[in-house]
């Protein structure tokens, strides 16, 4: 009994790291997610590592505020990798994602709001599957 309450404690533990890792000090409430700023300028290019009912890691590529998320991989799932391209305005991102592979049976409409160093973000989403996520549904972190 001793050795399943260690087993438990330990795994409660290591999901609680996972989480903290991605929301503001590690808030049990959730990300506290930055306000939408017109006037803010953050670099948002590099490997951000992002956590939500999916897992895995996005890069992004800036040019001035054109912003084009170029890799996606998924710690969690098997789904296609997806591409897309946007207009950075302030610290707010806006694109679709489409798949990488050319099919046309899927896409993402996705809100991304940086934080003003542009190293966290917080997403919301809508999708072709009717999936739906509110702002702070996805979370992620640069590496």
């Amino acid at each position: 009994m001793t050795q399943k309450l260690a087993i438990v404690a330990g795994s409660l533990a290591t999901l609680g790291l996972l989480f903290a890792a991605c929301t503001d000090d590690g808030d049990p409430r959730g990300p506290s997610c930055a306000a939408v700023e017109s006037d803010a300028g953050p670099n948002v290019t590099g490997t951000y590592r992002y956590a939500g009912s999916l897992r895995g890691t996005i890069t992004l590529e800036q040019t001035g505020n054109t912003v084009r998320l170029v890799e996606t991989t998924y710690d969690n799932a098997d789904d296609r990798p997806l591409i897309g391209e946007g207009t950075l305005a302030g610290n707010e991102l806006r694109m679709r994602l489409v798949p990488e592979n050319g099919d046309t049976d899927y896409e993402a409409d996705v809100r991304f709001v940086f934080e003003a160093t542009g190293d966290r973000f917080c997403v919301e989403f809508s999708d072709t599957n009717d999936d739906r996520g509110g702002l702070g549904s996805y979370v992620g972190r640069r590496l």
